[in-house]
């Protein structure tokens, strides 16, 4: 029996962000301003990939939970249309086999286009300063609801700094791209696993900085903003760190930035 409720604020995000904002199909972007006065108009539309009532196109009776990402598709409206006027041609296979190649392009022109916007050294991408941080919370605002991510790290000088740096960025990674489907009691235990991770590279002699960006990304000659995960594992000795309201002697008062 199949489940059928409305799509929830998570797994709507996670489709939006994940598809960046464009149709799987088309590339082209949903969210527009023709005015250019923030009247915005939303021409992208969630679709079901299996129908979700009985004659619908694709229905699968055995499919349970019908509204779950794994069974939506962002399209643009005329998109949608298609899709449903040919069940035969658009089949749930081939649509899985188009969101999936959609996402990785989406993932992939990000990492290429932040890579040439910073090689061309663009005003809008320099940071600033980065915030210390040091808590499992503090390191979830920064990694949640990004559309990709810029981590970087001092040298570093044995394979044990290696291997203890990299599993620390990839699991803010993972979390990052879990956050969106995480119920609020997966959020505290990530809080708590992301705190002893901090802990264990500050007894290593490394801090971590961070902070979000907003970058204007080139996509099919179109500008579009993506909201960026900036991380940095510096040694706690880099002379650019500067500290400021330094107390010796309670370290949750310390604040540095970069």
């Amino acid at each position: 029996m199949q489940i059928s409720m409305p799509i929830s604020d998570k797994t709507r995000k996670r489709l939006w962000a994940k598809s960046g904002n464009r149709c799987a199909i088309t590339k082209i972007e949903l969210v527009l301003d023709p005015t250019g006065e923030c009247d915005e108009s939303i021409i992208g539309e969630e679709c079901h990939i299996s129908a979700k009532n009985s004659g619908g196109p694709r229905y699968n009776p055995n499919l349970l939970e019908v509204d779950d990402y794994n069974n939506l598709i962002l399209l643009s409206r005329s998109y949608h249309k298609i899709i449903d006027d040919n069940p035969t041609y658009y089949t749930p296979q081939r649509l899985q086999s188009i969101k999936k190649s959609h996402e990785e392009w989406v993932r992939k022109t990000l990492e290429f286009e932040i890579r040439n916007i910073k090689s061309k050294r663009h005003p809008e991408t320099k940071i600033s300063f980065l915030t210390r941080i040091m808590s499992g919370s503090q390191l979830l605002n920064v990694i949640s609801g990004c559309h990709g991510y810029d981590f970087d790290n001092d040298e570093l000088h044995n394979e044990s700094e290696v291997e203890l740096v990299g599993a620390f960025l990839q699991n803010a990674q993972d979390w990052g791209d879990l956050l969106s489907d995480m119920e609020s009691g997966e959020r505290v235990r990530a809080k708590h696993v992301l705190t002893q991770d901090l802990q264990e590279l500050e007894d290593n002699g490394l801090w971590v900085f961070g902070g979000v960006v907003s970058r204007k990304v080139k996509i099919s000659d179109e500008i579009t903003t993506w909201r960026i995960s900036v991380l940095r594992v510096f040694r706690s000795d880099n002379p650019e760190i500067i500290k400021v309201g330094f107390d010796s002697t309670n370290h949750k008062k310390i604040t540095e930035h970069l």
